[in-house]
């Protein structure tokens, strides 16, 4: 087992990154879970979330569709991100100024996708331009019975 991490050699995970798409970190895992054994697998995931670079726009929308295709459903979800997603399902046609209340509603219709009774635990990396994302975040990790955090901005 990967002494960095506090889970069980039995337990299950899957791990996705997003941007406009949602996609696994886990290669050859097809979004299904995975064993965590020994715990290759998932260092290799976190090397690649180490790595990916951020570029689009974010549809956290897709994201939790693809958390809720999991079958069974996750026991606990984790979402780091630094801020209220910028786009819904589809990415838009043309580029536009992406207004705070459009991000609330993209932020809105991807709740809807959650799976029920799934704990959302939160850490929410610090951005200037969207002060609203911290209060929305702390609201879905109470509603999901899940945590909050925000680290500070001098955080390593």
């Amino acid at each position: 087992m990967n002494r960095n991490t506090r889970l069980s050699p039995a337990a299950q995970f899957q791990m996705f990154a997003f941007n406009n798409e949602a996609w696994t970190l886990v290669e050859g895992s097809d979004g299904d879970w995975v064993p965590v054994g020994e715990g290759k697998e998932l260092s290799a995931a976190v090397n690649r979330l180490k790595v990916t670079v951020p570029q689009s726009g974010t549809s956290l929308y897709n994201a939790f569709a693809a958390l809720s295709k999991l079958s069974p459903k996750p026991d606990n979800i984790y979402l780091l991100t630094d801020g209220l997603p910028t786009q819904s399902r589809v990415p838009p046609v043309r580029e536009k100024l992406i207004r705070p209340t459009d991000r609330f509603k993209y932020f809105q219709a991807a709740r809807n996708q959650l799976p029920i009774r799934v704990p959302v635990n939160v850490i929410l990396f610090p951005m200037d331009g969207d002060p609203a994302a911290a209060g929305h975040f702390w609201r879905l990790a109470i509603d999901t019975r899940g945590s909050f955090l925000t680290p500070s901005a001098d955080w390593p």
